[in-house]
């Protein structure tokens, strides 16, 4: 199944849920203190990515979709050897350091959207 088939049905079944997962570690039960769903849904306006096309995304799932859509030149303001605004903006806002990391080694958009798909089946699959 394509990886982005197969985030969107992750997608789909985890709009359902609507505050965090409790679970076991070592005989106690634990709330998740940043529900799955935070990746998914919609940041308040005060924290959305405007890109230099002036498009605004609004989480990781519409970070896939944009990178995928936007130009090269775009992506390239973005993304040069002084700065990686998706990779900071994905730490501060939704303090996802594994993907930031793979996102400051990706040179392409197709590498990063693909760092972001992966990212999203492993987070939302466990």
């Amino acid at each position: 199944m394509r990886l982005e088939k197969r985030v969107n049905l992750i997608y789909k079944d985890y709009l359902e849920l609507d505050k965090p997962r409790e679970f076991q570690k070592e005989g106690i039960t634990m709330v998740s203190d940043k529900p799955k769903k935070m990746l998914i849904l919609n940041i308040g306006d005060n924290k959305v990515f405007w890109t230099a096309e002036g498009k605004t995304i609004k989480n990781l799932y519409q970070l896939s979709a944009a990178l995928e859509q936007m130009s090269n030149e775009t992506f390239n303001h973005h993304v040069n050897e002084l700065k990686n605004d998706f990779s900071t903006w994905v730490f501060d806002v939704f303090g996802e350091n594994r993907l930031a990391k793979k996102l400051i080694n990706a040179k392409t958009k197709q590498e990063a959207q693909v760092a972001v798909l992966k990212h999203l089946v492993s987070v939302l699959s466990r």
